[in-house]
């Protein structure tokens, strides 16, 4: 993507991505949003302004990679010290596309962060994410409902290639 397409996804992305929409009060506060501090772009499935977040991607525009933070309970992990960090990895499916991740855990307040593994744009998962909006993380089935969520998702990682 040239520098000033970036420029625009990037502020399209700070901008209006992220804004709220009206939902029935019984639909589910979970989906994909985007949001944007110090030149760093976000991507998260959660509710938005909580801790309640699974998954998060991160760059910087055109980068050429995100890093992955995935929240998760593990058994035996709450046995951990506070800050402790442990090399671990996980696993990420777009529908039949699949890759293991290494990455680094470390035990924070609200229960262990496997963190930062940096994955290259064009990994086949990404791609396959790009594509469909489907996605499978540590288990958890965290897809895109919405073409606007999916056009995010594209946006996003077209900002960071």
């Amino acid at each position: 993507m040239n520098p000033l397409k970036s420029l625009i996804a990037a502020a399209w992305l700070a901008a209006g991505s992220s804004a709220a929409i009206a939902q029935p009060a019984d639909a589910d506060p979970l989906g994909w949003f985007t949001e944007s501090s110090g030149g760093r772009l976000e991507l998260a499935y959660g509710e938005p302004d909580t801790d309640n977040i699974a998954i998060t991607f991160f760059c910087r525009p055109g980068e050429g990679a995100v890093h992955v933070q995935i929240f998760s309970e593990v058994p035996g992990d709450d046995e951990r010290p506070m800050g402790s960090s442990w090399e671990t990895s996980f696993d990420l499916l777009s529908g039949a596309t699949q890759g293991e991740y290494r990455a680094i855990a470390t035990m924070t307040e609200t229960g262990p962060l496997i963190a930062d593994a940096r994955i290259p744009v064009d990994d086949p998962v990404i791609q396959a994410f790009r594509r469909s909006g489907l996605l499978t993380a540590h288990h958890n089935p965290i897809s895109a409902e919405t073409q606007r969520e999916r056009r995010i998702i594209q946006l996003f990682l077209d900002t960071c290639g």
